[in-house]
């Protein structure tokens, strides 16, 4: 998708931080003003202070789909990788418990109202 119509907005349950870095370049060099502009500014202040990986391209999942795309994330891999498929002979692990984990990973930012997790 090319940037000029790229739609980066906290309704999306994940994306990838290059894509906001590219958007608001894209908005800066064509002196675009507004309120994508300052909420985009606010998330790349937030990520960059963050995300180690914030320039190189992160993840950027909203907090309240995590459990939704770790579930769809166990049952794509269940397909693709044998020993994910045993482990689910038994059941769905419990995404709680994973959830847990990975915020020990992740930090928060926040997205004009919403909040998302992004790797430290």
């Amino acid at each position: 998708m090319k940037v000029e119509n790229m739609v980066i907005s906290n309704i999306l349950p994940l994306f990838n931080s290059r894509d906001v870095i590219d958007r608001l370049m894209y908005l800066v060099a064509e002196d675009k003003q507004g309120h994508e502009l300052e909420t985009l500014k606010s998330l790349m202040t937030q990520g960059y202070a963050k995300s180690r990986e914030w320039t190189d391209g992160t993840a950027v999942v909203q907090k309240d789909s995590l459990p939704r795309l770790l579930k769809k994330f166990l049952r794509e891999m269940k397909d693709v990788h044998p020993a994910v498929a045993a482990v689910l002979e038994h059941g769905m692990p419990d995404t709680d418990n994973m959830e847990e984990a990975l915020r020990r990973v992740l930090n928060e930012v926040d997205f004009d109202g919403v909040t998302y997790l992004v790797r430290k």
